[in-house]
């Protein structure tokens, strides 16, 4: 049975993206949602630049993780291959990481 473009889009998604859930008083999802949709942007592009601000990181910085992390599942799927190769990779990245070690 062939995948429709939902499951492809899902499994994409679950790849690259962590989902994060967030509450807040009860009343404000309105206010909330009305501000976004004054400042044409949306509720996640409004959470993921508050983050990324306060943690003080770039654009390149703060979407840099997720690449890497895509670029060891595209290796390490091409070479059937080891957790050891996905280690030399983030090494390759070392110190370009905020906060990693």
């Amino acid at each position: 049975m062939g995948r429709n473009s939902s499951q492809v889009k899902d499994r994409y998604n679950k790849k690259v993206y962590d989902d994060l859930k967030i509450r807040i008083p009860k009343g404000r999802r309105a206010d909330v949602e009305r501000y976004v949709k004054e400042q044409g942007t949306s509720v996640n592009a409004l959470i993921n630049r508050f983050l990324q601000n306060t943690l003080g990181m770039t654009d390149e910085e703060w979407k840099q993780k997720a690449a890497v992390q895509k670029v060891e599942e595209i290796v390490c799927e091409e070479k059937g291959s080891a957790q050891t190769e996905k280690h030399d990779i983030s090494s390759a990245f070392a110190g370009r990481l905020p906060g990693e070690k």
